[in-house]
């Protein structure tokens, strides 16, 4: 078992030149999107309830394929893949302290007289995040899909950054059973400076069963890779 100080250094971060607005953002066990049902509530036949945000929801539209021609604004799952409801579907939740990213210019340092912190040149949020199960003979098999939003500051120009996105997975407490960090490229153009990213991972596979179902999702902008912890 990893000590709580492996985990609380999951989503470090490096103070220097990022700082991270400290709020929590922790998520509904059954993760949802746009308000509507979870996955967990996909039916026998293939078919899941529409997202609150209709069609038009790039994350549903990613996670679980386009709107059915047949059903408007409904999420049509693959039949042969869900032959049951997948009932324990981990919970996806925002690392609380990561969900927001504000970066500055590299060595730039407060103001000498009124000690005012230099200007930003992005900022990045997590704005949505959603899970997909599926039955797999091992256990479950999840989809993670994020959506976050970067903002140039009064520093920023047109031109593509990176973005770091840490996705992990945590049984019980503090074992860590995956980490993965992601750098996302965001193009920022004129004249708005500002745009959407999306990242789906479906690399998470859970021997899930009953009385074996103590795991999370987190995700969260992380700038500094976790070190491997000692066994």
């Amino acid at each position: 078992m990893q000590s709580s100080s492996v985990r609380d250094s999951l989503l470090a971060r490096s103070p220097s030149i990022v700082a991270i607005a400290l709020s929590a953002a922790m998520l509904a066990a059954c993760s949802s999107i746009g308000g509507g049902s979870g996955v967990g509530d996909a039916t026998v036949d293939g078919t899941a309830p529409a997202p609150a945000q209709g069609s038009g929801n790039v994350l549903a539209n990613a996670l679980f394929g386009g709107p059915s021609a047949g059903k408007a604004g409904a999420v049509v799952l693959d039949p042969n893949d869900y032959q049951k409801t997948v009932a324990l579907c981990p919970p996806v939740s925002i690392r609380p302290g990561t969900e927001q990213m504000t970066a500055l210019s590299a060595g730039a340092k407060p103001d000498p007289i009124t000690g005012a912190p230099p200007p930003v040149t992005y900022q990045s949020s997590i704005v949505k995040t959603a899970r997909e199960c599926r039955a797999t003979e091992g256990g479950v098999a999840v989809k993670v899909g994020v959506i976050g939003r970067t903002v140039a500051g009064p520093a920023g120009k047109a031109g593509t950054i990176t973005v770091p996105l840490r996705i992990a997975v945590v049984q019980g407490t503090d074992k860590i059973l995956k980490s993965e960090l992601f750098k996302i490229p965001v193009t920022l153009t004129e004249p708005n400076l500002s745009t959407d990213f999306t990242k789906i991972y479906d690399q998470i596979v859970l021997p899930i069963a009953p009385g074996n179902s103590d795991y999370r999702i987190y995700v969260g902008f992380d700038d500094a890779p976790v070190k491997s912890a000692r066994r």
